[in-house]
């Protein structure tokens, strides 16, 4: 059998129930999935407050504060190089390369203003913390050895929240599509595969035969 866009659309009308229904079978399984594979991650914060330089006091505040988005940027490098994290590594006492703590850290400025946030992502949330502390603690002096009367202030003390990754809501919705997209493909295809004939349209429709005449159903 032969289906134009309107058996299509036909097919799914009749079959919307099953097919939302299997959506929904695939969205729990994806879901159940992700969660028994994808372990929360723990993410440690803090905010820091970048200072201008002693020689700008006298800079007009709009121009100061240009000045200070400009130097988040600076300071986000200070605090992501390798020199930097060797000396983290060393003092939060974890047995973490440079590299894997700079893997597990995402620094960013906060909606265009002089502050950014230091985060740390990862399985252990006494480690994330120790990580930030680390980095919280080191900063200012960091800062200041690199760029000539440069500081920082820190915003907010280290806070640890738990989070679940995106992943689990992404395979979720990409479960529940997968499972309409399967039962849709089974009904189209028992439909095509079907030769019955039904009614007399199916007649004029597929086999391009005319109607004589018919034997209406009589029930006894």
């Amino acid at each position: 059998m032969n289906l134009d866009i309107r058996d299509f659309f036909s097919i799914l009308l009749k079959r919307w129930l099953i097919i939302v229904i299997c959506g929904l079978i695939g969205f729990g399984a994806a879901y159940s999935f992700s969660r028994l594979m994808t372990k929360p991650k723990h993410v440690a914060a803090t905010l820091i407050y970048v200072n201008l330089p002693v020689q700008s006091s006298l800079v007009v505040s709009r121009e100061k504060l240009e000045t200070a988005k400009m130097l988040v940027n600076t300071y986000i490098v200070i605090l992501q190089s390798e020199n930097f994290l060797k000396q983290v590594s060393a003092d939060c006492g974890l047995n973490y390369t440079a590299s894997q703590i700079g893997s597990k850290l995402k620094m960013g400025g906060v909606s265009g203003t002089e502050i950014f946030k230091v985060e740390v992502t990862m399985d252990n949330n006494v480690e994330a913390s120790k990580i930030v502390t680390s980095i919280k603690k080191l900063a200012p002096q960091a800062i200041s050895s690199v760029v000539e009367s440069g500081s920082v202030k820190i915003v907010d003390e280290p806070s640890v929240k738990m989070v679940a990754m995106s992943s689990t809501i992404r395979n979720s919705i990409i479960g529940f599509f997968v499972g309409t997209a399967i039962s849709t493909g089974i009904f189209v295809l028992i439909e095509v595969l079907d030769y019955r004939i039904k009614s007399e349209e199916d007649l004029e429709t597929y086999y391009n035969i005319p109607i004589l005449g018919s034997v209406p159903s009589i029930k006894s």
